[in-house]
């Protein structure tokens, strides 16, 4: 009989099923390693807060500052966008050998 409420139980086998198990659908590896794009971060997130902060190195911006660095995320956000669709369309294209 173990002393641990039902509830953690469900919790624990959840975790170990989606991101611990040989098949599971989230794996360790996929979302917590070194990248070599991501200079000295372990994910996304943290490289994007990273360069975002390097962006406002000034205490008192001028909000067309701001705007800009904003727009030029937003344009390399959609340029990445854009180049995944692309590589899915090649990637699906050589799968199925259609050429």
């Amino acid at each position: 009989m173990s002393i641990a409420p039902s509830d953690i139980t469900d919790f624990t086998d959840y975790v170990f099923d989606n991101y611990i198990s040989e098949d599971s659908q989230f794996r360790f590896l996929s979302w917590a390693k070194e990248s070599k794009t991501y200079l000295r971060t372990t994910n996304g997130p943290e490289y994007f807060h990273s360069n975002y902060n390097q962006q406002f190195y000034k205490q008192h911006l001028n909000h067309q500052n701001v705007i800009n660095v904003l727009i030029e995320i937003q344009m390399e956000t959609n340029f990445l966008k854009i180049n995944s669709i692309e590589k899915k369309k090649i990637l699906n294209i050589l799968t199925n050998n259609r050429f």
